[in-house]
């Protein structure tokens, strides 16, 4: 349930460990959308606790656009979902995360999906999940550019097709093939 070596590799001593807690926001949603108002299709997706990464549509509602990407905890149900297009709440039992600056949103993700939490049935996760640990690895303050040149690639590497399709020309990652990286595109 939180930072240890079957979850995560040996770290560098350059990284810290944090709570989920402390590395996001949960963001207030004003208007939840019942399952009983999904429609098969709609102007906008509606993100619930499902499996399924949208849960149904809708033509109403108030769109979440704020701080995208976010990552989307299912409560009960513990399901995750990286989001980063604008969506509509479902019913009760999600969480909206917003990682803070200090973190890449897509290395956020993983590195919560990581996380082992206990399996309570329906009752709610979010306990768990707000407590556990994450590691923190050091921010460039140009978001615009991954800070893997001092990493080191003890992971193995990925491909340079595979970084060229997930990271635009202008991100300066592109001959990078480091540790980091694989969290962010795996």
């Amino acid at each position: 349930m939180t930072y240890d070596e079957e979850n995560f590799p040996v770290l560098p001593k350059s990284w810290l460990v944090v709570t989920v807690e402390s590395a996001s926001t949960i963001l207030s949603v004003k208007e939840k959308i019942p399952v009983k108002n999904y429609l098969t299709t709609g102007n906008l997706a509606v993100i619930d606790q499902g499996a399924a990464l949208i849960g149904g549509y809708t033509n109403q509602g108030i769109a979440v656009t704020d701080q995208l990407p976010v990552v989307v905890f299912g409560d009960h149900t513990r399901a995750l979902k990286y989001i980063d297009f604008p969506f509509a709440a479902g019913a009760d039992g999600i969480k909206v995360l917003a990682p803070n600056e200090l973190f890449f949103p897509r290395a956020f993700f993983r590195f919560v999906q990581a996380i082992k939490l206990p399996d309570r049935g329906y009752a709610r996760h979010y306990q768990h999940l707000r407590n556990s640990q994450i590691p923190l690895p050091p921010h460039s303050t140009n978001k615009n550019a991954l800070p893997i040149n001092s990493m080191p690639c003890w992971l193995g590497q990925i491909s340079a097709a595979t970084v060229s399709t997930a990271f635009p020309p202008s991100s300066n990652v592109s001959g990078n093939r480091c540790w980091l990286l694989q969290l962010v595109v795996i």
